[in-house]
């Protein structure tokens, strides 16, 4: 359940939230694009806010001074840099109204999933493992350029590379997601309702059982 108290979360306002762990590179999660959105969108406005979530945050790092740079003293951010129980997270993002993930590249994309799984409506980079559950009907896609990596960028780059989400788009998006409430709310729904049906425990084990019958079907196993 929501707690707003309990991470100093004013009660008044529209929170996105934005997660990430250092461990798994800023550059590739890309926490200054959300807040270089979240101004953009919303100017000087009270009444919304944007908490960051991480772990393993090193401080010292260009990536991060460059986002706290971004940031200027704004008091309507909220930095949380520690870890979690399972439970005080599942709190803490219940007690926002919206997930921000403008990453670059993606796996699986769980917290996305699992913000959807809680009813946030998410804005989101439509690219990489997420969109195999982030649709025009799930979620607030931001396209961008795909851009190859080079050796500063991420390890493994030989022939890869990632999107840059565009952020004037993730700008609209939430704006869109703040204003239209009804819309957003709908959005969420349809995202809640795909993530129970198909890839819950029980959808994915039957999606194991079925694929293992096919290839003892086919001797091969």
């Amino acid at each position: 359940g929501a707690s707003r108290a309990q991470f100093g979360l004013p009660a008044n306002r529209f929170h996105f939230l934005v997660m990430f762990d250092g461990n798994s590179w800023l550059s590739r999660k890309n926490p200054i694009a959300a807040v270089r959105a979240f101004k953009a969108a919303f100017g000087a406005e009270r009444g919304v806010g944007l908490v960051i979530k991480a772990i393993s945050l090193d401080r010292t790092s260009a990536a991060w001074q460059a986002l706290e740079a971004e940031l200027n003293g704004d008091d309507r951010v909220v930095l949380i840099d520690r870890t979690m129980s399972r439970v005080e997270l599942t709190q803490l993002m219940a007690s926002c109204d919206a997930y921000v993930s403008l990453h670059r590249s993606e796996g699986f994309g769980r917290i996305i999933a699992e913000s959807m799984l809680l009813g946030l409506p998410t804005v989101t980079t439509n690219f990489s493992g997420n969109v195999d559950f982030c649709t025009p009907q799930t979620s607030f896609l931001v396209d961008g350029t795909l851009v190859a990596l080079t050796p500063s960028d991420y390890i493994f780059h030989e022939g890869q590379y990632w999107c840059d989400p565009d952020v004037d788009q993730a700008r609209q998006q939430m704006r869109r997601v703040f204003e239209q409430r009804d819309e957003a709310r709908a959005v969420a729904q349809a995202a809640r309702h795909n993530i129970q049906t198909h890839y819950s425990i029980e959808a994915v084990a039957a999606a194991y059982r079925s694929r293992l019958h096919e290839l003892r079907a086919a001797d091969l196993i």
